[in-house]
């Protein structure tokens, strides 16, 4: 478990923690624009048993999701919260891929109905439930 709030962690500085915490489940990174597509896609590929990732104000794309979705497909929690650089390609990568995903909330982030259309049947097809957020 690792939360960080208000940090001026650098990337690479994630990116080692990455390489040294491969059993790392959960993530939570506060107000950080200094965190980019480059280290969250070292976490994501390093610590594929993420269960719970919380971003906010950090410097990520779609990028970041899409690996997420790929390397941590047990992924349960995802918050995501004034990340300009995401869209629907990103959350629609996560509602795809991540079958665990149980909470999901996003603010101030690029996206519309369609994503939260792609949640709620991917919720439908697998008859379980999650919340979802938007604000």
């Amino acid at each position: 478990m690792l939360s960080l709030g208000s940090s001026k962690l650098s990337d690479k500085s994630l990116s080692k923690i990455a390489d040294s915490c491969p059993n790392l489940n959960y993530l939570s990174l506060g107000h950080n624009e200094h965190i980019t597509d480059i280290s969250m896609i070292d976490i994501a590929h390093s610590c594929p048993k993420l269960r719970y990732l919380s971003l906010w104000c950090c410097s990520i794309t779609d990028e970041t999701l899409k690996t997420v979705a790929y390397s941590c497909p047990g992924l349960q929690h995802l918050r995501l919260m004034s990340c300009g650089g995401i869209s629907d390609v990103g959350v629609c990568a996560i509602a795809t891929s991540c079958r665990d995903i149980i909470d999901f909330s996003f603010e101030s982030c690029g996206v519309s109905d369609i994503s939260v259309k792609k949640l709620h049947n991917r919720v439908q097809e697998s008859e379980a439930s999650i919340w979802i957020g938007v604000i």
